[in-house]
């Protein structure tokens, strides 16, 4: 096996990976959000406070909605077939469901943004490698579990 067949490997494991995750996530943060709800229930006369069913529920289902969404994306083979619009669906994969991403485009308006910025900055890029590393490494061992590099040369 070649280098290029060893690539496309990686990246259609990666792909059902991705898929797989986005709504093995959705679902997890849904049972959260549930359990969370029924928990919060007041008593008689009292009211009942959820963050994932009050007033600001769309902030709370943003981040697991758009990995979802995205996540979803790659099920079209026409989509992950081509190279920009899998590197553009993969940034946005990282980036936009991000809560540090979410809470630097909500704090735009403030005057401390810039000063969000250059103290979380190392932070967020720090996040990001390390979610990057450790889903190669996942990918990486999903791979050789299988056992489709067995018996073969790189």
């Amino acid at each position: 096996m070649n280098a290029v067949a060893v690539k496309a490997l990686f990246v259609l494991t990666a792909i059902k990976l991705i898929r797989i995750g986005g709504i093995v996530y959705f679902i997890l943060f849904s049972i959260y959000a549930l359990l969370d709800f029924y928990h919060s229930q007041a008593g008689p006369g009292e009211m009942a406070q959820s963050r994932f069913f009050g007033p600001y529920w769309f902030a709370q289902w943003l981040e697991p909605g758009m990995y979802l969404l995205l996540s979803q994306l790659f099920w079209f083979k026409s989509l992950y077939c081509k190279k920009a619009i899998l590197i553009l669906l993969s940034i946005l994969l990282i980036v936009l469901p991000s809560k540090r991403f979410m809470y630097f485009m909500t704090s735009l308006g403030d005057t401390d943004a810039v000063q969000y910025l250059s103290v979380n900055a190392g932070n967020i890029a720090l996040e990001l490698l390390l979610n990057c590393v450790v889903f190669i490494f996942i990918t990486f061992t999903i791979v050789l579990a299988t056992g489709k590099l067995k018996n073969k040369t790189v």
